[in-house]
This record gives structure tokens, C-alpha cells and sequence, in this order.
């Protein structure tokens, strides 16, 4: 007697990142399962442009730094279509942020060298750079132990997509990466958070 074997589970597959042209205007279906919290309607292209508009660097900020950062904050929006963008916009908000650092520090230490987010966050955060550091008005201060995690948290994620990842991640993930960046990079160019 033979057994039949099964055939293992498929697992469904995420819609393609390149889709044929009649469909490249369409939302990417997985926005399809996001509301907003205020009144639990589904969210709108108008939200989540919203929800990036927040993150625009102060003036004080150099243009290549601004134009750097603008490069995340146009992947996050348009990962509407394309939902996989926000994988790409956190990544590209935290080279964003060690291009500010590395700029902050050669200026600082002209005779080192700061080669990687991990160095120039440590030194930054050292140097006293981020004491009192906050996201926004009235939230709470970090102490050095929300720094350490927060440090932690962006390496990983410069890391893990410089070096090849299939992560996907939540915009709302996308925005925990990527409003602290900014927020860093207003900072170090003299715009503290009251």
C-alpha cells in the first residue's frame, strides 16, 4: 500500500513590488487593513502622508542632509503603492542620520575617523550631544538607557538592510525609525526639542 503524500502548505504570496502598469497607481492591498485609531475608518493616502509630513527637518538642517532624508521620507510615501518601500525608508533615514553624524564629527574631531552609525551615535552620545534628548514637545527625556536601546535599534536596522534582509516592515515600524532620525538630526544642527 502506497501512501499519498501531501503536498506541504503554500504559503500565500505578497503581492509583486513591480505590477503591471494598468495597476501602478493602485494601492499596495496590504494599506487595505489599516484604519485610523481617531474613528476606525480605513486609512487614506491623505493619512499616511500625514503621518510622513511630521518628519520634515527643521531649516537649521544642510541641504544634502535634507535631501538625504527627503529620499526616506518619498520611499515611506510611496510605499503606499509599493508597500515594501518602508523597508527602505527606515534604512534610508538612518543613512541619513550617520551622514549628519559623520558631518558633525569630522567637524568636531577633524584628525578621526567615524565609519559606521554605531561609532558615531556611541561618540555623539558620549559627548553629551543628546542629554535631554526628545521626539516631541512635553514627551519624556530619554535617559542614557533609552539612548543605549535606541542606538541599538537603528545600528540593527542600518545592519540588517545594508547586508541583504527580506524583512518587510510595518509603516508604523518604519515611523519608530524614522521620526527618532529626524528628530537626531534637527538636534545635532542646534534644534532642541522644548
Amino acid at each position: 500500500m502506497t501512501c499519498a503524500r501531501s503536498a506541504p502548505p503554500k504559503h500565500k504570496a505578497s503581492p509583486p513590488m513591480v505590477r503591471p502598469f494598468e495597476k501602478i497607481l493602485e494601492p499596495d492591498e496590504r494599506f487595505g487593513g489599516f484604519v485610523r485609531h481617531s474613528d476606525l475608518q480605513p486609512m487614506t493616502l491623505r493619512d499616511h502622508y500625514d503621518s510622513m509630513a511630521e518628519l520634515a527637518l527643521q531649516a537649521a538642517v544642510p541641504t544634502k542632509i535634507t535631501t538625504a532624508f527627503d529620499r526616506a521620507r518619498a520611499a515611506y510615501l510611496y510605499a503606499w503603492f509599493s508597500y515594501e518601500l518602508t523597508t527602505l525608508a527606515q534604512s534610508q533615514a538612518c543613512a541619513s542620520l550617520e551622514m549628519a553624524l559623520r558631518d558633525h564629527l569630522g567637524a568636531r574631531y577633524p584628525t578621526h575617523s567615524f565609519k559606521n552609525l554605531n561609532t558615531c551615535l556611541e561618540k555623539t552620545i558620549a559627548d553629551g550631544d543628546f542629554d535631554d534628548f526628545r521626539l516631541r514637545p512635553g514627551h519624556h527625556t530619554y535617559s542614557p538607557d533609552d539612548l543605549r536601546a535606541l542606538r541599538e535599534l537603528l545600528v540593527y536596522v542600518r545592519n540588517d538592510v545594508a547586508h541583504g534582509t527580506e524583512m518587510v516592515v510595518m509603516p508604523s515600524h518604519a515611523l519608530v525609525v524614522m521620526e527618532p532620525c529626524a528628530r537626531m538630526i534637527d538636534r545635532i544642527y542646534g534644534v532642541r526639542m522644548p
